[in-house]
């Protein structure tokens, strides 16, 4: 994996979620969302700079 690859999605920029539709336990589905870690980039977020003075 690349260093500069975020952490919580695996460089994929996205998250697999299960959902169970309908209330159902019938099986198991999955949907994608966007990781809030990285913002769906796949890499690490860069620490903003301090203001200047």
């Amino acid at each position: 994996m690349d260093p500069e690859s975020c952490p919580d999605c695996g460089g994929t920029g996205y998250l697999a979620k299960p959902v169970d539709i309908g209330g159902k336990s019938q099986g198991v589905a999955f949907i994608r969302v966007k990781c809030p870690a990285c913002g769906g980039s796949g890499r690490k977020r860069a620490t903003p700079p301090n203001p200047a003075g």
